[in-house]
C-alpha cells in the first residue's frame, strides 16, 4: 500500500500542457481541482476539472486530444492510467470560480465510436467459406463472383478468437494486441460466429474465452489477461486508514450453461443427426456449489438462424463452450466493494484479498477487480474497487450499462422442451422427427391459439392421429383447382376408412353419411 501520510499528486498532461494538483508544481500550474477516473472492463469514463480563474484556458480546444492522467504522491513517480482522449469540454463557473471540465473516454470508447470495417462485420459464417462463395453468382449478370472478392470475404472465415480480435482492433483503430494468450487455449482454439460493430465483435469473441483485454498505458497495446491464471496481487486490510468494505458475496447465476448443437453422429447420413446439447449432467457448464443451494438456473445458447445452426458440430465443442461460459460467470460472482487509500498500481482483473480484522477471527475475502474508481479532490484521495459483478462499460454518452451475455443470444427456453435425453426433436433428411425413447410414450405436435390447445398430431403405437379440441372443426383444404389425394396403397393396403359416419342424413351440405352401407352426400337443409 502507498504511504498515506504524504501529499497526493495528480498530473494531467495534454500535449505540451502539464497541470498538477495542489502543491504539485506543474509547468502549467496547480490547476487540477478534481479527477474522477472510472475504469471498467469494456470502457470507462474519466472527468478532469481544471481551474480557469485567470482565464488562461479560454482559448484552449482540447477536444480529440490525447490526455495522460497520472496518480502519484509528491516525490514519487506515480502511475499512468490506461490511454484516454478528450471527448468534450465545458467552461462554467461554480462557487464563483471559473472552471474547465474535460470529459474523456478510453481505448474501448475509441473502438466503440469506430465505424464499420472494410472487410465486413461478420466472422466465421458458413456462407463466407471459399467453397460456398464459389457457388454464388452475381445477381445482375449471373457471373461467378470475382476471385479477389472471394478471397476478401473468405479471409474472415475459420478464424480463431485471437485472429478475430487482433485483426478487428488493428483495422478499426490501428492498435495492436499482444500475441500472448496468458495460458488461455480458447484464444487459439475457439472459432465463434460474431457480427456487429468493431466493439461488438471484440466483446463477443472474447466471450468465447476465459480472458479479457487490458490496455497498457506504457505502449498503448492490449494484453490478454486470464484472471484465474494469476495469484493474489494485493491484500487490503482494515488496519489501513479510512478503509471500508461492503462484503456481498453471491452465488454464480445462472449456474447451468447449456449449448445446443446438431450432433452429426454420422456426417454422411443426415438421418442420424440429433438436436443435442452440452453435457451438463456430466458437469460441463455447471457451478456445482450454486446448484447444490439453488437448483439448476439455466442459460441456454442456441442458434435459430439456419446459417449459424451448424457452428458447433461436436459434443466436445459444445462442452468446451459451456465450460468457458460458466468460468466467465464464476469470475463475475459478486464479492463486494471496498474503499481504501489510493493504490497507485492497481489494475483491472487483479486478484486481491481483503482481510477484515473487525471480526473475532479475521475474515479474508478474495475477488477479481472488475471496476476501479480513482478519485481526487482536496481532502479526498481514494480508490474504490468492485470485486466481481457483471461485465460493465460506459457509453461515450455517459450511460453505464452491464453486459449479461457476450457471445450468443440468451434464451428463456425452459429445459426439457428440446431434451434428447428423454426424447425430443431430431433433424434429418430435411425434415423434423418427433422422437420418443420407447413405445409406451406418445410424440406430440400440438397447435395452439389464444393459449389453448386446438389440436395436432400424436403417435399412438403404430398409428398417427390427427385430432382437434375445444369445438374446433377439422378441415382439409387444397388450393384452387387442385386435387386432394389420400393413400399409398399396395394390394390390400392403403384403404381409406372413415369411422363413425352418421347413419341418418345430418342435413349438413356436403356431409357424408352411411345409408345402410351406402355412402351418401347430404344435400343440406330442404
Amino acid at each position: 500500500m502507498a504511504n498515506t501520510t504524504v501529499f497526493p499528486k495528480v498530473t494531467v498532461t495534454i500535449g505540451a500542457d502539464v497541470f498538477t494538483s495542489e502543491g504539485g508544481g506543474g509547468a502549467g500550474g496547480d490547476r487540477v481541482v478534481s479527477v474522477r477516473a472510472e475504469e471498467l472492463i469494456w470502457g470507462g469514463q474519466y472527468t478532469v476539472l481544471l481551474d480557469n480563474s485567470d482565464d488562461a484556458l479560454n482559448a484552449k480546444d482540447y477536444k480529440g486530444s490525447s490526455i495522460v492522467i497520472n496518480f502519484s504522491y509528491i516525490g514519487e513517480t506515480g502511475t499512468n492510467i490506461q490511454p484516454t482522449w478528450v471527448d468534450t469540454q465545458q467552461f462554467f463557473s461554480k462557487d464563483g470560480k471559473l472552471l474547465l471540465q474535460l470529459n474523456c473516454f478510453d481505448t474501448w470508447g475509441l473502438l466503440k465510436e469506430s465505424g464499420g470495417l472494410a472487410g465486413g462485420a461478420y466472422w466465421n459464417f458458413p456462407e463466407q467459406s471459399s467453397t460456398e462463395l464459389a457457388l454464388r453468382k452475381l445477381p445482375s449478370s449471373g457471373e461467378d463472383l470475382p476471385a479477389a472478392l472471394i478471397t476478401a470475404i473468405s479471409a474472415q472465415y475459420d478464424k480463431t478468437v485471437q485472429q478475430i480480435v487482433t485483426d478487428t482492433i488493428l483495422e478499426a483503430i490501428g492498435k495492436t494486441v499482444d500475441v500472448g494468450i496468458d495460458g488461455d487455449t480458447y484464444m487459439t482454439s475457439e472459432k465463434p460466429q460474431v457480427a456487429g460493430s468493431p466493439w461488438d465483435i471484440v466483446v463477443q469473441a472474447m466471450g468465447a474465452t476465459e480472458s479479457y483485454l487490458l490496455w497498457s498505458a506504457a505502449d498503448n497495446k492490449a494484453y490478454v489477461v486470464k484472471p484465474t491464471a494469476h495469484a493474489v496481487v494485493y491484500s487490503y486490510s482494515t488496519n489501513d486508514l479510512f478503509f471500508s468494505n461492503v462484503e456481498s458475496a453471491g452465488l454464480t447465476l445462472p449456474n447451468t450453461v447449456i449449448y445446443w448443437f446438431i450432433n452429426k453422429v454420422d456426417p454422411a447420413d443426415p438421418t442420424t443427426w440429433l438436436w443435442a446439447h452440452s453435457d451438463y449432467a456430466g458437469g460441463h457448464g455447471v457451478d456445482a456449489a450454486s446448484v447444490a443451494l439453488l437448483g439448476n438456473i439455466y442459460e441456454h445458447h442456441y442458434n435459430t438462424d439456419l446459417a449459424s445452426l451448424e457452428n458447433i458440430t461436436t459434443q466436445a465443442e459444445a462442452d468446451a463452450r459451456a465450460d468457458t461460459r460458466i468460468a466467465k460467470l464464476q469470475l463475475q460472482r459478486r464479492v463486494g466493494t471496498l474503499v481504501a487509500p489510493m493504490q497507485l498500481t492497481q489494475k483491472l482483473f487483479d486478484a486481491v484479498s481483503v482481510v477484515d480484522y473487525r471480526y473475532g477471527t479475521p475474515r479474508t475475502t478474495v475477488g477479481y477487480v472488475f471496476g476501479i474508481l480513482r478519485e481526487y479532490v482536496r481532502g479526498v484521495y481514494r480508490i474504490t474497487l468492485t470485486l466481481g459483478g457483471t461485465e460493465s462499460y460506459v457509453e461515450v454518452s455517459g450511460n453505464k450499462l452491464d453486459i449479461r451475455v457476450t457471445e450468443s443470444p440468451r434464451s428463456t427456453l425452459p429445459l426439457g422442451k428440446l431434451n434428447v435425453a428423454t426424447g425430443g426433436v431430431r433433424i434429418g433428411n430435411s425434415g423434423i422427427i418427433l422422437d420418443t425413447p420407447d413405445a409406451t410414450m406418445n410424440a406430440y405436435l400440438k397447435f395452439r391459439y389464444g393459449g389453448a390447445d386446438r389440436g395436432g398430431f400424436f403417435s399412438a403405437n403404430a398409428a398417427v392421429v390427427f385430432y382437434t379440441l375445444n369445438g374446433v372443426d377439422m378441415e382439409f383444404i387444397t388450393g384452387s383447382a387442385r386435387d386432394f389425394h389420400f393413400g399409398w396403397g399396395v394390394g390390400t393396403d392403403g384403404n381409406f376408412i372413415i369411422d363413425y359416419l352418421p347413419v341418418a342424413d345430418p342435413v349438413v351440405l356436403g356431409a357424408l353419411w352411411n345409408d345402410g352401407g351406402t355412402v351418401k352426400i347430404s344435400a343440406g337443409p330442404p
